[in-house]
């Protein structure tokens, strides 16, 4: 009689590994709000600070609320993880992965003491010419990749396969009838 572990598919330990993360992100995050009650002297088992008795009410709650949103949706997290890894577990591995770096992030800007910053990650670039900051994601893809100091590669000839998608009346005069159309934009021609 098989076990268990031997009915779960083998890339199942990427589940595993995901919620492993997950649990030392939880104590990461628990870290931080002990740190914090010593920092802004909010001794236990003061649950919710008052801004009244303290000047770092708001900095303290927003840091231990970061925490606590991600205990609440940890049990639903675990439990998506645990049975969608069952028939897809390399899906749900990275994920897990993308919504644990998204939860740090979201973690990392709570505790900035504003909670609009709990959906910003924080990061900006500056390679505008008027000087203005811009959030990261403010750029398309192909300008951050520009601004890393990447040259530019423009193509002479755009490449298409479907023929559904190589011809379109609107941009190109003359009929194209193949799969495999490639357009030299350049010189304005259709090589078949």
């Amino acid at each position: 009689m098989a076990t268990i572990i031997e009915l779960l598919p083998k890339e199942y330990r990427f589940v595993a590994i995901v919620l492993v993360i997950y649990c030392f992100l939880n104590l990461y995050m628990a870290a931080q709000v002990a740190m914090a009650r010593k920092r802004y002297n909010f001794p236990y088992p003061t649950l919710y600070a008052s801004e009244s008795q303290n000047k770092d009410a708001k900095l303290f709650k927003c840091i231990q609320r970061g925490h606590q949103n991600s205990l609440e949706t940890m049990a639903i997290f675990f439990m998506l993880m645990i049975l969608g890894g069952l028939k897809h577990p390399s899906i749900c591995g990275v994920l897990g992965v993308l919504y644990i770096i998204a939860r740090y992030f979201y973690f990392k800007g709570y505790a900035t003491g504003d909670p609009n910053n709990r959906h910003k990650s924080r990061k900006t670039l500056n390679y505008s010419d008027d000087d203005e900051e811009k959030e990261i994601l403010d750029y398309s893809l192909f300008e951050r990749v520009v601004i890393l100091g990447n040259q530019k590669h423009m193509l002479d000839v755009q490449y298409r396969i479907l023929s559904n998608l190589s011809y379109n009346k609107k941009f190109l005069e003359g009929e194209i009838y193949t799969s495999y159309s490639f357009i030299n934009v350049a010189k304005n021609t259709v090589e078949c």
